[in-house]
């Protein structure tokens, strides 16, 4: 509420974002005081009912929520952003969360501008402390809600707000704190950027050298993590011979000398009726193609699926039954690649036809009349 009489005293003509969770008895009230605001003063008031919440973080789950409806308003009224009130208090309390969780963030503290899934936020009020705000809004008349919530102890934030009663000289320490490891995070990061470059996967060699691998890791997954499962990353970049592991919503692969990242690919079924020419984002199905592509196809193995390999596929050939996994190893393609590599199923559930390694048994011939040409 300071913050949103300060910016219309400042003449910005603001429009005013409330998302109401009902969590608690006083929900409505906190509401009301923001109705009675934006109708005094002719504001553009916008309301969200919050949803239902899974068990375990609601603090997260609530954040995204109201930053995608910040979103959606923003984009819909064409506006240049969000204000959000967070305060000295804010940022000191999140500084002494990083530290006690041992992450390595991309910047210690709260940023006073910065973006989330593309809109522009900005923190106008870090440098005023809590209580200034309160006063402020007293002197001024302005009504405001306290969240109770606040005071239980549940919540690991309001745990170390309770312990950060600061002396003086305490605050200003952190503060001090905050600015010298930030600016010695500026320079990590402008060397970590000219390290990476545009590269999409960088050499082993050149990365288990490197003295800020940490930090590094973390700019090339854009994810935030602990010092503990940072160095789990690092003992099998070291000993393991590869890996793949799921980090976030990434997928981070060490393979044939250099690590890389990517998004984990969806799986994919395809049910084809008749022999016909089809593009899709993994593959195509056309007339001409190489012998390694072809496949001689009945009436009877239609319906066709062509759906994404799976770990236990094999295929039987003139030779012999060929896993998959080992077709993968022998021709060295990469393991990102081969979440998404399309296999040929007849109707008859029996894998019939890899592309670049060949059909079965069943179905070889020198005149075929279908490829499947992976892209």
């Amino acid at each position: 509420m300071a913050l949103l009489d300060l910016v219309r005293n400042k003449g910005l003509n603001p429009e005013v974002a409330h998302v109401n969770y009902h969590k608690r008895p006083t929900a409505m009230r906190d509401q009301w005081i923001v109705e009675d605001y934006c109708a005094k003063y002719h504001l553009e008031l916008h309301v969200l009912d919050g949803g239902k919440y899974q068990a375990g973080n609601f603090q997260d789950q609530a954040r995204r929520e109201r930053y995608a409806y910040f979103n959606k308003i923003v984009k819909e009224r064409k506006l240049d952003g969000v204000l959000v009130a967070h305060h000295q208090d804010d940022l000191l309390e999140t500084y002494v969360m990083q530290k006690e969780k041992n992450l390595v963030p991309s910047y210690y503290g709260l940023r006073r501008r910065n973006i989330i899934d593309g809109l522009t936020v900005i923190r106008p009020l870090l440098k005023k402390r809590k209580s200034e705000l309160v006063a402020y809004c007293k002197e001024k008349g302005i009504e405001y809600g306290l969240d109770e919530s606040n005071e239980l102890e549940i919540y690991e934030r309001n745990r170390v707000r309770h312990q950060l009663l600061l002396t003086e000289n305490k605050r200003q320490k952190l503060l001090d704190e905050i600015k010298a490891r930030n600016q010695e995070k500026a320079l990590i990061l402008k060397d970590i950027k000219h390290f990476i470059g545009k590269q999409k996967r960088l050499s082993l060699d050149k990365l288990l050298s490197y003295p800020y691998l940490e930090e590094l890791l973390c700019e090339f997954l854009n994810e935030r993590l602990s010092k503990s499962h940072l160095l789990e990353i690092k003992r099998q970049l070291r000993d393991a011979d590869d890996f793949m592991m799921t980090i976030g919503d990434k997928l981070l692969v060490k393979e044939y000398g250099y690590l890389q990242t990517g998004d984990r690919p969806e799986d994919y079924e395809i049910v084809i009726d008749s022999i016909k020419t089809l593009k899709h984002q993994h593959f195509r199905l056309a007339k001409k193609g190489s012998s390694f592509e072809g496949v001689s196809l009945k009436a009877e193995d239609f319906p066709l699926i062509i759906r994404n390999a799976r770990a236990d596929d094999e295929i039987r050939m003139k030779y012999g039954t060929k896993k998959l996994s080992r077709f993968f190893i022998d021709k060295k393609i990469p393991k990102l690649e081969r979440l998404s590599y399309p296999v040929m199923l007849s109707s008859a559930n029996k894998i019939i036809l890899v592309p670049g390694l060949g059909c079965d048994v069943d179905h070889y011939s020198i005149k075929h009349n279908l490829f499947m040409i992976k892209l």
